[in-house]
C-alpha cells in the first residue's frame, strides 16, 4: 500500500532551462524518490517536462551508479530508487499491527465493513496505484473486457503495498468477460504472526474500490473472499 502524498499539479517547465549533467541526474533521481511504486520514463518525462530522451539518457547513468534500479511489469519498465531511505520495515510493520489490533479491540460489530470504511476514505489523502498513474492504454475497455487492467494491477502490487514482503504471490483468475477477477494472496507472514492482520484486507479492498472507480468511471466492488492457512483471496468487479 503506497503511503505517498498525493503529487502537487502545479510543475515548473525544465525544458527552457539548460541543466548541467548532474542536475538532471538529481532531478530525475528526486522525481523517481517521490514515487515508491516507480515510473516509466514517460512519467518522468511527463513529470519534469523534459523531453523522453534526456530522461532516457540520464537514467540510464542513474541505473549504472546504482542509485535507481528497473522492474519490467508487463509491457512496462518502471524505474525505482535504489536508495531506501524509509523507517525500517519491521518498525513500520509493528506500529500498524498495533493499530489493527488496537482498532479490532474497540470495534464489537461488523468489523469488517468498519475496515472497508477505511480503505474507502483513505484514498482521499493517499495515492494506492502504481506510480499514482496507470498506462491510459489499460484503462479503456476491449469489448468491454478490463482483463489488461487487472492483470497489471496484479502484477505491480506487490510494489504498492509495503505491509507484505517479497515472498507473498498473488495468483490471479480472470472471468472470460473481463470484468472480474480473484486475487489470492499467498504465503502472508504477517497473518501467521497476527490474525488481525486480515483487516489490513478490508482496508485494502476499500482503496482497490476508490481507485477504480476514479481512474475507470465505473462503479467497482471489492470484497474479501477467504480467508485460509496464511493466504487471502479478494474479488474485483466492474459493474
Amino acid at each position: 500500500m503506497q503511503l505517498t502524498k498525493k503529487a502537487n499539479n502545479k510543475k515548473k517547465s525544465n525544458k527552457s532551462k539548460p541543466l548541467r549533467p548532474e542536475e538532471y541526474e538529481k532531478l530525475i533521481l528526486e522525481c523517481v524518490k517521490n514515487y515508491p511504486s516507480g515510473l516509466t520514463i514517460t512519467d518522468i518525462s511527463e513529470e519534469l517536462d523534459i523531453s523522453r530522451i534526456t530522461v532516457n539518457k540520464y537514467i540510464l547513468v542513474l541505473e549504472a551508479k546504482e542509485k535507481v534500479f528497473s522492474k519490467k511489469i508487463g509491457a512496462y519498465t518502471l524505474f525505482f530508487s535504489s536508495e531506501r531511505t524509509f523507517i525500517p520495515w519491521r518498525i513500520i510493520a509493528s506500529f500498524y499491527h498495533g493499530l489493527l489490533t488496537g482498532f479490532s479491540e474497540e470495534v464489537s460489530e461488523k468489523k469488517e465493513e468498519v475496515f472497508k470504511r477505511i480503505g474507502l476514505n483513505m484514498n482521499r489523502f493517499l495515492t494506492f496505484p502504481v506510480g499514482s498513474r496507470f498506462p491510459k492504454e489499460i484503462l479503456k475497455p476491449e469489448k468491454g473486457s478490463y482483463r489488461k487492467l487487472l492483470e497489471y494491477y496484479a502484477k505491480s502490487y506487490n510494489t504498492m503495498d509495503y505491509m507484505l514482503d517479497r515472498n507473498t504471490k498473488i495468483e490471479v483468475k480472470i472471468e472470460e468477460n473481463g470484468t472480474r477477477a480473484s486475487y489470492t494472496f499467498k504465503n502472508i507472514d504477517l497473518l501467521e504472526e497476527n490474525k488481525d492482520f486480515a483487516m489490513h484486507f478490508y482496508i485494502v479492498c476499500g482503496m482497490i474500490e476508490k481507485t477504480l472507480e476514479i481512474l475507470i468511471k465505473k462503479k467497482i466492488k471489492c470484497n474479501v473472499e477467504r480467508i485460509y492457512d496464511n493466504n487471502v483471496e479478494i474479488s474485483i468487479q466492474i459493474l
